[in-house]
């Protein structure tokens, strides 16, 4: 019976183990690992009941009580890391100690992940041996990390033709596509902004149409020259907004019309415009961005005065430019105020030929108009526009305006027996309009402050913020006598203070 008893143990103790590895590794608890582990303790309390004599001896001895409590120590150690490694699994936070912040999301893509109120399913077509996979892993889990109502999948297209069929994936086109419920939207880019761009197009329920207003001079949002719009068209368009030409002239202004965009008019706009323009102002609480240039008068001065703006008829000199390797005729703009539009805006904006606007000194009933972006104190307002065309610029006590000056104000007004909820006639106006050019768009914060003036007057401020930015690599660069401490120190030094601890420990052991 002994030995029967001890094939018994035996077979018990491989049957726990196997039991409680099956238990451990499937992803759905059955009814096989229970069985296998209480089979294996029936046979271990045999064994004990077969080998009593024996067993009672073992438990007596003094080296099974030491051994007992060390068993009990390491045992409660283990619980403890086990408990402390659920709470952080159930419960994670992260740390991004870098110094670029590179494994941080940006404000405007934690902005979209908190308007996420219904599952949104990332489906990547990516081999797993793709470069793209892991850096989109990672991507995916910080996404989901802040809202986990994001979820993703990763599909090989080599092995799953058929659902790269059915999601009709090609090996040129978008290889991401997010669905949340009926509303899918794809992603070419498999960055940080590409994703982000993607969900604001799957999120946003209400569809945004704006119109480039043409007929004038305005700049050409097809052009991919350097004074064209293309580049700024195509971000709008990323942001989940429609983006259309209309000339008022000929044309009524569309009922799906979220705003007007007035990009540098070079001409006079006439009467009959104007009044369009302010009837959709005025009838359908409409939305204006009017983008000015100095010495060009356009025809909506008056209509501009009646919301509250000043178009200044003078041209903006700033001497501070140089140091940043521009002209004096591109303004430096690091001064914003407390607006939906520039809120937590700290990088600086570039004005090209920029005139001043800003608010009226009597400012109308039931209107806002603040001022948003301000020049340095550096700067000037030069009113004699002859001597700017000559190059002979000089700043002039009594005739000319000291800076800060007023480049761009943002207008808000209700009817007066509108609720406070109803929607409001909002407008922005800059002193300049080649600030958002293919040329001038990309320097520092140019780009982000016109998308968020557009998303100010579409009245989706959830999505004003800093957008994605490609981030540098971090270098540390070392002298030579720098270089070589490293290099000793790691070759010479650790290895031999490990290998001399290593020779006293032997000879303290031994003296023992």
């Amino acid at each position: 019976m002994k030995k029967i008893g001890n094939i018994a143990g035996i077979i018990g103790l491989f049957g726990l183990i196997i039991g409680l590895f099956l238990f451990l590794i499937q992803p759905e608890t059955t009814a096989l690992p229970l069985v296998i582990m209480a089979a294996s303790l029936v046979l271990i309390i045999f064994y004990a009941f077969a080998n009593f004599q024996d067993v009672k001896s073992f438990f007596a001895a003094r080296s099974t009580r030491y051994g007992t409590n060390m068993l009990l120590l390491v045992i409660v150690t283990l619980a403890i890391i086990a408990v402390i490694n659920y709470i952080a699994v159930r419960h994670p936070y992260k740390f991004d100690l870098n110094q670029d912040k590179i494994y941080s999301l940006s404000d405007q893509t934690l902005k979209v992940l908190k308007t996420i109120k219904s599952e949104v399913r990332a489906y990547a077509f990516y081999p797993p041996d793709a470069p793209e996979t892991e850096r989109l892993r990672d991507l995916f889990e910080n996404y989901k990390y802040h809202n986990n109502l994001f979820s993703y999948e990763f599909i090989d297209p080599v092995k799953n033709p058929e659902r790269v069929n059915a999601f009709a994936i090609t090996s040129t086109g978008p290889r991401i596509v997010l669905k949340s419920a009926e509303r899918e939207s794809r992603v070419k880019d498999p960055t940080e902004e590409g994703l982000t761009n993607g969900l604001i197009a799957v999120v946003k329920a209400d569809k945004k149409k704006i119109y480039f207003v043409t007929g004038h001079g305005e700049w050409d949002i097809d052009s991919k020259e350097e004074t064209g719009y293309a580049i700024t068209a195509d971000a709008i368009r990323k942001e989940g907004i429609e983006v259309a030409k209309i000339n008022i002239g000929t044309d009524r202004i569309p009922q799906d019309a979220s705003a007007l965009i007035i990009a540098g008019p070079k001409k006079l706009f006439l009467p009959e415009e104007v009044k369009a323009i302010g009837d959709y102002l005025q009838e359908r609480m409409g939305r204006l961005i009017v983008m000015l240039e100095p010495e060009i008068k356009t025809g909506l001065e008056g209509l501009l005065l009646d919301y509250g703006v000043n178009p200044g008829n003078d041209f903006i000199v700033d001497p501070m430019s140089r140091a940043f390797g521009m002209g004096a005729s591109i303004p430096l703009v690091a001064q914003y105020s407390d607006h939906e539009i520039t809120k937590g805006f700290e990088v600086a904006t570039f004005y090209p030929t920029a005139r001043t606007v800003s608010p009226v000194q009597t400012v109308p009933p039931g209107t806002s108009v603040k001022t948003i972006a301000s020049t340095t104190p550096s700067s000037w307002a030069e009113t004699d526009l002859e001597s700017i065309k000559k190059g002979e610029v000089s700043f002039t006590e009594g005739a000319d305006t000291k800076g800060p000056l007023s480049i761009a104000v943002a207008v808000s007004r209700k009817h007066a027996s509108a609720s406070e909820n109803s929607p409001d006639i909002r407008i922005v106006v800059f002193g300049d309009s080649e600030f958002a050019n293919n040329k001038f768009r990309p320097y520092s914060g140019n780009g982000d402050m016109f998308n968020n003036s557009v998303n100010w007057v579409t009245q989706r401020e959830d999505l004003i913020s800093i957008r994605p930015k490609k981030r540098a690599s971090s270098r540390i660069f070392l002298t030579q006598q720098e270089a070589n401490i490293v290099k000793y120190t790691t070759m010479i030094a650790i290895p031999l203070v490990f290998f001399a601890g290593a020779v006293v420990l032997t000879f303290i052991r031994r003296r023992k």
